[in-house]
């Protein structure tokens, strides 16, 4: 037996191993020496570990180091195989009369003496019962040839001159006191005493009769085994009790299996000493249509039959129904006498079902049509599809997770007709200018077709299962409707269309005017709308824009920003009258550093007289409450403005003293880290007065340089 760990089969030992008297455990695969001399290995065998030499006999000691397998043969040489990276297995020349080996994970040992024998494995003590053949053997090392000489209660048993020692036949008085004495040219060595216990017993079985299903006509067969006391003097098979004539044999054949060998098997054993009466082993039918190549027949455009899946099998190829293993599967088949709707169910059934729906004629080359896995309350299993006249469809019935009883499964075909509606029209609401999609799904008998309808007219080149409106007016808001129809009738769906007006300045032609020396104006850009032909404000793509106009009376600098916002805006200045042919201005997309803090920010000299187009829009598609603060009453940008000091406060901003400067004059502060690129800080009028003013964010920033803008 073996546990743990079977990564590489390790503890998997193999099948019908017996015999062992010795075991060895190396890093992953394992050893076992047989009483016969011979080695078995099993595990990984990346380093030939489990490749044990061709020929290996006469073993007498085995060892495991972490890749490679020892053995010492009883002539007192060693064979080594395996891993050799640290020369493990590269036996010394001439190493001979060894007496015991040992293996650590890349290293081998042996010890040995002058050639006389060494008993590497002293006798096991044991117990047989009486008429069965009993085993002794011994390990021995030593130079060849060796002698044994076998002793019972101390006197030499005539013949027994082996390393292993076999007794057929074994009764009560062979119990007693077993030794080896094994000789060579170079001395004797004597083995400790084993005792050997004979016992009496009646049968007792250790593998009971096993309870199967067979197929109706098919074949089963019972089986046992036992030990205790032989010779068996004779079995007797019983059916539900009752002894079969002849059935006499440690086994039970039955072939041609009907409805009349179903019931209890079972199986007396006896010998010298008594009677034993194995366990009943119950045999069972299959399901007619437990095979593929049997199943039932449905007839008819609508039927329902019965039947069940206990004692069902899967067979080789078959299919998982609706992806669950089941294990218990039966099969009808049904030819559609028409062309129509099918509908394939299970109500009734005693047991959650898998049901599937196949075409084809051999069990490992089927194509799918429906399938239902019952994970509902009801249990019940309901596909649909639209069935050909003519063709043949395979229909199997399993349990959920191996579940068995009594099923009812009911076939129908509707008869053709129109069109059956599977997914209607929804009822939408959507912002003026924006784009909307109406989706139809039919089910039933096609091929279909498709009308689209405004209002009851007809919508020329609209045939297709999607309707889609580009851009929304006003004249969209209506009721839509879709006619689908198939050779046998068609059937209308409706659905109403319902427009949300955007922001008064949505359109460029719609501009709100901006006037006056400074302004801060307010506005939203929610259910706005992008124009065909509208520029990417700020090099983002937006899609919620809404527009503002001002005409600069003078040459001036100006000032625009979206501080106070409620998402992250894009700005954007242009000239021109035409939305889809603008020069730009001036641009922000308000995304990093003092522009994420401030919001959107722009600043430009106006000419005298140029109408400027402003824009603000949503980044990525963004859209809520606009604040544009608006400085228009700058003049050209003077260079007399000084930074007289500045100093860091405990809050972590930076504070600045300016002075001089044009009263009334517009003054940009801004700040960069490197003298190359500058990010606007606050924007300000200059007074008579020495003016204070504060960098929010010094404290973000190891260096900081600033300077006085337009």
């Amino acid at each position: 037996m073996a546990w743990g760990d079977d990564s590489d089969g390790q503890a998997n030992v193999p099948t019908g191993l017996s015999n062992v008297i010795a075991i060895a455990a190396g890093d992953y695969f394992g050893l076992a020496l047989q009483d016969n001399g011979t080695v078995v290995a099993w595990g990984d065998d990346s380093y030939g570990q489990t490749n044990v030499p061709t020929g290996l006999s006469n073993v007498v000691a085995i060892a495991a180091g972490a890749y490679f397998g020892l053995a010492l043969q009883d002539n007192g040489t060693v064979v080594a195989w395996g891993d050799d990276s640290d020369g493990q297995t590269n036996v010394p020349t001439g190493l001979t009369n060894v007496m015991a080996v040992a293996a650590g994970g890349y290293h081998a040992i042996a010890v040995f003496n002058n050639g006389s024998p060494f008993i590497t494995r002293e006798p096991a003590t044991g117990f047989a019962y009486s008429g069965a053949t009993a085993l002794l053997s011994i390990g021995v090392a030593g130079a060849p040839p060796l002698s044994y000489q076998w002793k019972f209660n101390g006197t030499d048993l005539a013949g027994a001159t082996n390393a292993l020692l076999i007794l057929t036949n074994v009764q009560t008085t062979r119990s007693s006191v077993y030794s080896v004495e094994v000789g060579n040219s170079f001395g004797t060595a004597s083995s400790d005493d084993a005792t050997l216990t004979v016992g009496n017993s009646a049968p007792i079985i250790v593998d009971q009769p096993a309870g199967q299903a067979a197929a109706l006509g098919g074949n089963a067969a019972f089986a046992m085994a036992a030990t205790g006391s032989l010779p068996v003097l004779g079995y007797q098979w019983q059916f539900n009790g009752s002894s079969i004539a002849g059935a006499i044999q440690a086994t039970l054949s039955l072939t041609n299996v009907t409805a009349l060998n179903v019931g209890n098997y079972r199986v007396e054993i006896s010998n010298a000493f008594g009677i034993t009466i194995s366990s009943n082993a119950p045999l069972n039918l299959r399901p007619l249509n437990d095979i593929f190549a049997n199943r039932i027949t449905i007839t008819g455009s609508s039927n329902t039959v019965t039947g069940s899946n206990e004692f069902a099998t899967n067979e080789p190829g078959e299919p998982d129904l609706a992806n669950n293993p089941g294990s218990h599967l039966v099969w009808w088949t049904w030819t559609a006498p028409a062309n129509g709707l099918v509908t394939v169910s299970t109500p009734g059934s005693s047991f959650d079902t898998l049901l599937a729906v196949y075409t084809g004629s051999t069990v490992a080359n089927l194509t799918l049509v429906a399938s239902d896995d019952d994970d509902s309350s009801s249990l019940a299993g309901l596909v649909t599809f639209i069935g050909a006249a003519g063709t043949n469809y395979q229909i199997a019935v399993d349990g959920y997770d191996g579940a068995i009883g009594t099923i009812v499964l009911t076939v129908s075909q509707s008869l053709p007709g129109p069109p059956i509606i599977a997914v209607p029209l929804q009822n939408q609401t959507v912002d003026l200018g924006g784009c909307v999609t109406f989706s139809i799904a039919a089910a039933g008998l096609g091929p279909f077709s498709y009308e689209w309808l405004k209002n009851g007219v007809s919508i020329s080149g609209a045939t297709q299962t999607n309707f889609t409106i580009d851009i929304l007016q006003v004249s969209d808001a209506a009721t839509y409707s879709v006619i689908v129809s198939n050779p046998y009738g068609s059937v209308t769906n409706s659905a109403n269309l319902r427009l949300v007006a955007g922001p008064p300045n949505d359109a460029f032609v719609n501009a709100i005017t901006l006037t006056g020396p400074s302004q801060i104006v307010t506005g939203t850009n929610v259910g706005a709308t992008k124009e065909p032909g509208e520029p990417d404000h700020g090099g983002n793509a937006g899609g919620h824009s809404v527009w503002w106009t001002w005409t600069a009376p003078a040459n001036r600098s100006v000032t625009l920003d979206t501080t106070g916002r409620s998402f992250e805006t894009l700005l954007a200045v242009y000239t021109g009258s035409v939305v889809s042919n603008l020069t730009l201005v001036a641009n922000d997309d308000g995304q990093g550093g003092y522009r994420t803090y401030l919001g959107s920010h722009v600043a430009f000299t106006a000419n005298a007289g140029v109408v400027y187009k402003i824009a603000v829009d949503g980044y990525d598609g963004a859209s809520g409450s606009i604040v544009l603060n608006a400085q228009l009453s700058g003049v050209a940008p003077s260079n007399n403005l000084l930074i007289s000091s500045g100093k860091h406060l405990a809050n972590g901003q930076f504070q600045l003293t300016v002075t001089d400067g044009i009263t009334g004059q517009s003054y940009t502060l801004l700040a960069s880290t490197n003298l190359v690129q500058w990010v606007p800080v606050s924007v300000f009028i200059s007074t008579n007065s020495p003016m204070v003013i504060y960098d929010p964010m010094a404290a973000s920033f190891k260096q900081r340089f600033y300077k006085i803008g337009p």
